[in-house]
């Protein structure tokens, strides 16, 4: 019969909601004011603003993901895991991703 979770599960849990709060609040701040997270970037050229609304979009994505993972019905580790497993790979991905264009950004100027 199912137990209830462990204390590393719950600690998953509060982790995910943790995520959910840090991803919301970074993309609304990129909603907001894109210049003040991206410096350089050109707010007057509409790509510019598109790429940095996508990007929110995605923040959006994985707090919504996260806090969902996080409120599931879990009676059980095998539950957590289940339910977390696809958020944190996506959020893996998803940050691998962002990585992989900042080392792209930073080669082609030179910077690296």
């Amino acid at each position: 019969s199912p137990s209830s979770p462990s204390s590393d599960a719950r600690e998953l849990l509060k982790l995910l909601r943790a995520n959910a709060i840090v991803e919301l609040t970074g993309a609304v701040a990129v909603a907001l004011n894109p210049a003040a997270v991206f410096p350089g970037i050109e707010t007057a050229a509409f790509a510019a603003v598109e790429c940095s609304r996508w990007y929110a979009l995605s923040m959006a994505c994985l707090a919504l993901a996260s806090f969902l993972a996080s409120r599931a019905d879990t009676t059980d580790d095998a539950a957590v895991a289940s339910s977390a497993t696809p958020v944190v790979g996506g959020m893996l991905s998803y940050h691998l991703g962002v990585s992989c264009f900042q080392v792209q950004r930073l080669t082609a100027t030179g910077a690296a």
